[in-house]
């Protein structure tokens, strides 16, 4: 629902009749709508974790994290938007947040050591760096900003050329 009709055109009654249930049966589950988002994020952030772990690998770690999270979906950015300004939500988005840069820290780390080298940052920094780095490109991108922006990703490129060294 939200992929076709945007975060905005997400009911209850859409969803309800979506999955062949009553709206009250919605409701009585999730309660209001920023709990049904809440529970979103949650699972689908798990979703996510998940296939980072199965998909990425140390050889092009930092290539596949941009890869992925420079490309931005309408839908991901009305819900990181409803997290803004929803308590509920924030904090769903937040733990989910932390945990996806506790799982991209480890495998920076392993990525570092397979090649027998200490990082020179943290690894938990790093990981926020090129996701809010390419978080930005990606906004960019989509809004129709080009001012500097290949040169921002040429730079954030660079500073995790790491996973393609010594390979």
């Amino acid at each position: 629902i939200i992929a076709a009709k945007g975060l905005e055109g997400l009911t209850a009654g859409k969803l309800a009749s979506h999955i062949g249930l009553r709206r009250t049966v919605v409701h009585y589950h999730f309660g209001t709508m920023d709990d049904l988002l809440a529970a979103l994020v949650t699972r689908s952030s798990a979703n996510a974790r998940k296939e980072v772990r199965n998909q990425f690998k140390p050889a092009t770690l930092g290539e596949d994290i941009w890869n992925l999270y420079s490309v931005i979906l309408p839908g991901a950015e009305a819900i990181r938007a409803r997290a803004m300004a929803s308590k509920v939500v924030g904090q769903a988005y937040q733990a989910a947040s932390e945990e996806l840069i506790a799982l991209l820290s480890g495998m920076l780390l392993e990525a570092y050591r397979l090649r027998g080298i200490e990082p020179e940052i943290q690894t938990n920094i790093m990981a926020r760096t090129i996701l809010m780095a390419a978080q930005f490109v990606g906004s960019q991108r989509s809004l129709g900003g080009s001012s500097n922006i290949d040169e921002v990703e040429q730079f954030m490129r660079s500073q995790f050329a790491i996973t393609k060294a010594s390979e």
